[in-house]
């Protein structure tokens, strides 16, 4: 065998599958990583705080805090909160309501919503409820 033959042989063909395997494996690798910086980099423009909860017999009264994180953009958002089992699945969801003026909530600005959650029994409580929870359904920016 000649050496011009053993060279010949070394080449990387385009119709090999080993090397479009490569190429496709390398371009997914790109993208995750590029995928995963945005995502660590992206700031959530609204902040939903822990919830404070108060019972009183089988009611209770949750309140959470949303925070308006853009430096230019009123929201008028749609709260949710929710008591939440141990698998994390809705054992009742109601809507917040703003406790002071229409919702919005200015850039910088905070805004404090309430849910009454009046249909837990006594055996979600001891048995089913692992915490309560407050999430930001629909963050529509608003006129201010």
């Amino acid at each position: 065998m000649s050496a011009a033959a053993t060279v010949s042989s070394r080449r990387v063909r385009l119709g090999n599958p080993t090397v479009w395997f490569a190429v496709i494996t390398g371009a997914g690798l790109l993208v995750s990583i590029v995928l995963g910086f945005h995502a660590a980099l992206t700031k959530a423009p609204l902040v939903v705080s822990s919830a404070n909860v108060r019972r009183h017999g089988l009611e209770a009264t949750v309140t959470v805090t949303v925070t308006n994180r853009t430096s230019g953009q009123p929201y008028c958002p749609t709260i949710y909160l929710s008591a939440l089992d141990r698998d994390g699945l809705d054992l009742q969801r109601v809507t917040g309501k703003p406790l002071f003026g229409r919702g919005v909530i200015q850039p910088g600005g905070t805004a404090s919503y309430r849910g009454v959650f009046d249909h837990l029994t006594a055996k979600d409580y001891r048995e089913n409820l692992d915490h309560f929870e407050g999430y930001v359904q629909d963050r529509r920016p608003c006129d201010g």
